[in-house]
């Protein structure tokens, strides 16, 4: 532990200009209605998972499947958080992102696991020779995933992010005549304990 002397000197380290600009937006979304920001959200999640599956059709980034990933989880997250605010886009477009996810499970588990088996260099001579055998094995499973996943799951995904794109436009057709609560109320709605059981 540092002496007191050390702890008084020091201060908060000042926050760069965008970490400020990006904390006013955040406090601005605040007191708008909560079906338009969570419409935004959704949109700029279907943007980023549709970046990402651009990048996994050019083969141009390792990371891409990840981020494919990501963007549909919180993409996923966002639909079920705020779905009182967008009033639940059709069950039929939440279970076909779902069927999307999975889909991708198998390419990115092999993904992962060939990155952990490239760590391991203390290997005997039999591990080595398991670990090629396994290493040939799970480059044939990714290879295998991601040729399904550019064949079918992704053009499913543009047809599925077109539908839901057309579903979010429809629900912010009828902001303006419903009495929609503020963001930072659902936000802090979520936050609290149950109060049903009081």
């Amino acid at each position: 532990m540092k002496p007191k002397s050390q702890l008084a000197g020091m201060s908060a380290a000042p926050r760069d200009a965008s970490a400020q600009r990006a904390a006013k937006r955040r406090l601005g979304w605040q007191s708008e209605p909560a079906g338009e920001v969570a419409v935004r959200l959704a949109h700029r999640y279907i943007d980023a998972a549709c970046e990402a599956a651009d990048r996994i059709t050019n083969d141009s980034d390792p990371e891409a499947l990840h981020d494919f990933r990501v963007a549909l989880r919180r993409l996923r997250s966002a639909l079920r958080a705020y779905r009182s605010s967008l009033k639940k886009p059709p069950k039929k477009i939440r279970r076909q992102l779902k069927r999307v996810v999975r889909a991708t499970s198998t390419g990115r588990d092999a993904e992962v696991f060939l990155a952990w088996l490239a760590t391991q260099s203390s290997l005997s001579a039999t591990e080595q020779a398991a670990s090629e055998w396994l290493r040939k094995r799970l480059e044939t499973m990714r290879n295998a995933a991601y040729e399904q996943l550019r064949t079918r799951v992704l053009p499913d995904f543009t047809a599925l992010a077109q539908q839901l794109r057309r579903a979010l436009a429809a629900i912010q057709d009828h902001f303006g005549q419903v009495n929609d609560p503020r963001f930072g109320t659902i936000r802090m709605l979520d936050a609290l304990p149950d109060q049903r059981a009081i």
